[in-house]
This record gives C-alpha cells, sequence and structure tokens, in this order.
C-alpha cells in the first residue's frame, strides 16, 4: 500500500486550484496499515526503505493470510509530477 497519510490525489488537486492555503479535510497524519492489517487478521509488513520492499514481497506471497505491505512516501499527485 502506498501510504501517503492522506488523500494524495485530493491535496494535489486542491493545491493546484486554491493554493498551499487551502488543503482542508484531506490529510489524515500517520496511520499505520501495516498495524491495521494485523488487527484485522491479516498479515502486516511495513517498508520503510526501498531495499527491504522485495523481501516484503516475496514474504506476503508465502503467507497463508491476506498480506499489507505498508509503505510511506510522499504526498504526490498529477499537478505534483508534471
Amino acid at each position: 500500500m502506498s501510504n501517503d497519510s492522506a488523500w494524495g490525489l485530493v491535496v494535489s488537486t486542491q493545491k493546484d486550484r486554491y493554493g498551499d492555503e487551502r488543503v482542508i479535510a484531506s490529510r489524515f497524519g500517520g496511520i499505520r496499515f501495516d498495524v491495521v492489517a494485523e488487527a484485522m487478521g491479516a498479515r502486516g509488513l511495513r517498508v520503510e526503505d526501498e531495499r527491504e520492499l522485495r523481501d516484503a514481497v516475496e514474504e506476503g506471497f508465502s503467507s497463508k493470510v491476506p498480506t499489507v505491505i505498508d509503505v510511506p512516501v510522499s504526498v504526490l499527485g498529477p499537478a505534483d509530477v508534471a
């Protein structure tokens, strides 16, 4: 899961249309989706370094339960990338 702690596309659109000062109801702080997954009976993994991603994906595929890989990223959207 690409976790930008926000509705990233919404943040990007709001910034593009209204400026940085009018971003509302779109950022939700640090949610640990790996912890949420474990609370629901799934396997939760967190990857904070790209070098850990391959091992996490392999571990997820070999797991007998659904697996969520939480990957913190920056808030970026089409307006930020273009």
